[in-house]
């Protein structure tokens, strides 16, 4: 089991230009653990924001939105644009989803050096740069004897921010990143702005918000001017720039404020030189350092925020060897992170076993109380201690699927087909094999056709619906079971026909036996085996008769008849939802599938669904047929509405036959507008040994 620590985090809303709410969203921000992964938003009036902030958001993985200094019903609009829950700033720490974090005072410390941050009326990109924090918060951490330093020096934060001694750097101790699709290798980023530039400065933190941990580049906001009388600063930048990645240039140059004079006077004062080399991105590693003289582009060359929008996944995480089992467990497990203090934080849980169950909440309280699934993990919010006893119950899959049904019906129970389909399914892999199911088909006795024909001939004779009613109660039993020798089955060119049956015996859904042809009451009969005699007689007279032969000069010919419940399975098309059970559970072994289930849908009413489980830790709703024709535009749209009202993360699409290409794109013209992945399984899959 894999176990990651990490916070809740949040993007901080701000009303546009406001320089006031901007630093109040730093403040904060500093203050929280991995709050330099943190984006702050500007909101126009009424509720709207710039695409590449939306980008900014949908990138960071977070879990919250924080409204700084919005009219409240601007921030509820842009949080329902970026499908966030919205937390007023009072709340932030005590009501809130984004409650699940850490002061920088609980958090490891690499450095035995006190952090600085800035003045409280510094220049706006020294706060960016360093952080800062609200009175109130300054004195808890000296409660808690975590000094802070205020530094009102420009040159000494610029160069704390190289050495990473920042009350900022200390928000990202123990805050790592797992994984992420970004570029890879990118230049160094060196931000020129005016002091109190608000564009310069939101667009830096959120651009170092967005950066890759794992492999991250220098990133260093400067003032303009000011960099040329800071003694040996540019020999500082110069030690941090030697890296074993194959990009060019070496720095990227960029500000909003400033003019591309400007950052070339600035690129002379770090001892840069102009690239002439194409630029190049990605490869995270070479065989050397790079080394003097290091080389630079402007941002109005190269745009670099394309690099910081890929998806990542973040938590500090250790590996635990547990023993699981079916029902309760309570492995012990060391936290990732060592705390040094009181704090919050989130756990997501990791492990093949939990990849078995449907990512749903109610599976996720089954496995543990008040948890949930984020990212494909379960999820729970907790204090942040050592060592976390976590009670554990592994449902199965019967419990999980019981669970999601229960979530989204009102009621759900197997049909008719559901209860012939259970009591069949132990064999249900045996269908897959050559002829078998085609020769189950052949043994069946057309009853329900017979039915048909039956009760339309009572309607047109004017019988009453009483009579109609009788004998279509009575119909089951009247049909005698039909039964048939190889020579009769009629089976395709080159099909293994005598196998094929032999195998249904075999399974126990049919029965060897003799038939008797009477010459004195002209009925036929099937005698079992078992009940054989050595003189044949007539099942229904019983006069002496003799066997059916194969041919002349040849013994008695072996029938074949399917049981009862086999037939009648046959007969209510319940096969066809077997082979798929079958050929689903041969691709993956965390597949539980029902075959007819009955349902009471809000709104809807009562359906009956052909499948309905799970597969893979997937949620799969389908429909089975028997002719690939009776996959309607209006009955794959009838599925679809059922799927997504089931909550199904795939509909199934089979039949026994091939599907035609025109119903397979109207599935995934609806599945696609449903939200839905889309399965088909027809005659390739279902009868992949032939017939």
């Amino acid at each position: 089991m894999r176990v990651s620590a990490y916070p809740s985090r949040a993007a901080y809303l701000f009303a546009a230009g406001s320089r006031t709410g901007f630093r109040r969203a730093v403040q904060e921000a500093s203050t929280r653990w991995g709050g330099m992964t943190e984006p702050i938003v500007p909101v126009n009036k009424g509720g709207t924001i710039a695409g590449l902030w939306r980008q900014a958001v949908e990138a960071a993985d977070l879990c919250g939105a924080v409204n700084i200094d919005l009219d409240h019903g601007d921030a509820e609009r842009v949080a329902r644009t970026l499908r966030l829950p919205l937390v007023d700033l009072a709340d932030l720490d005590s009501r809130s989803p984004l409650r699940w974090t850490t002061r920088p005072i609980a958090l490891p410390r690499d450095s035995p050096n006190v952090p600085i941050l800035a003045c409280t009326d510094s220049d706006l990109w020294m706060a960016v740069a360093a952080g800062d924090t609200t009175e109130d918060r300054e004195f808890e951490f000296a409660a808690a004897h975590f000094p802070v330093r205020r530094v009102a020096q420009a040159d000494w934060i610029a160069r704390e921010v190289i050495g990473k001694g920042t009350l900022l750097d200390q928000s990202v101790e123990a805050f790592e990143e797992q994984s992420a699709s970004a570029v890879g290798a990118i230049p160094a980023i060196i931000w020129i702005t005016r002091p109190d530039s608000l564009a310069d400065c939101l667009f830096f933190w959120n651009l170092r918000a967005l950066r890759s941990l794992r492999h991250p580049s220098p990133m260093y906001l400067l003032p303009d001017g000011r960099i040329q009388d800071w003694i040996e600063f540019g020999r500082l930048v110069q030690d941090s720039l030697p890296r074993r990645a194959e990009v060019s240039p070496d720095v990227l140059l960029a500000g909003i404020s400033v003019k591309k004079g400007q950052l070339d006077d600035a690129a002379e004062h770090l001892d840069l030189v102009r690239s002439t080399d194409a630029p190049r991105i990605g490869r995270l590693r070479s065989a050397e350092l790079h080394s003097p003289p290091f080389t630079y582009l402007t941002s109005d060359e190269m745009d670099p925020w394309p690099w910081f929008l890929g998806r990542r996944r973040y938590g500090k995480s250790t590996e635990v060897e547990a023993h699981f089992h079916l029902g309760h467990a309570v492995p012990s497990v060391a936290s990732p992170v060592s705390w040094r203090g009181p704090g919050r934080t989130l756990l997501s849980l990791r492990s093949p076993v939990l990849d078995m169950l449907p990512k749903r909440p109610a599976v996720a309280s089954l496995v543990i109380r008040n948890a949930t699934w984020s990212d494909d993990a379960l999820q729970i919010a907790t204090v942040a201690t050592t060592p976390y006893n976590l009670k554990i119950n592994l449902p199965t899959l019967n419990q999980a699927l019981d669970a999601v049904l229960a979530e989204r019906t009102l009621d759900h129970g197997p049909s008719d087909k559901g209860r012939l389909a259970a009591a069949l399914a132990d064999r249900a892999i045996d269908l897959l094999e050559s002829g078998v199911y085609e020769a189950a088909c052949s043994l069946s006795t057309p009853r329900s056709k017979e039915l048909l024909r039956e009760l339309r001939a009572m309607h047109a004779r004017g019988k009453s619906m009483q009579d109609i009613e009788e004998v279509a109660t009575a119909w089951g039993g009247r049909v005698e079971r039909r039964y048939r020798s190889v020579p009769r089955l009629n089976a395709p060119s080159g099909a293994k026909t005598a196998e094929a049956l032999e195998r249904l015996s075999a399974m126990g859904w049919a029965e060897r036996g003799l038939e008797v042809s009477c010459s004195g009451c002209g009925m036929k009969g099937f005698v079992a085996l078992h009940s054989t005699t050595a003189e044949a007689r007539c099942p229904g007279c019983g006069s002496p008769q003799s066997y059916t032969r194969d041919g002349p000069g040849q013994g008695p010919a072996i029938q074949y008849r399917l049981n009862t419940l086999v037939d009648r399975a046959v007969d209510q098309g319940v096969l066809p939802h077997l082979l798929v059970v079958a050929a689903l559970a041969q691709r993956h072994p965390a597949t539980l599938l029902r075959p007819g289930v009955d349902v009471e849908l809000a709104g809807w009413g009562t359906a009956e669904i052909d499948i309905v489980g799970l597969h893979g830790g997937k949620i799969v709703v389908g429909e089975v047929k028997s002719s690939p024709s009776d996959f309607t535009r209006r009955q794959i749209r009838r599925d679809v509405a059922l799927s997504s009202l089931l909550g199904a993360d795939t509909y199934l699409m089979a039949a026994v036959g091939e599907v035609g290409d025109a119903a397979r794109q109207e599935a995934a013209r609806v599945t696609a507008k449903a939200g839905i992945d889309l399965m088909v399984l027809d005659r390739s899959d279902l009868r992949p040994a032939g017939a």
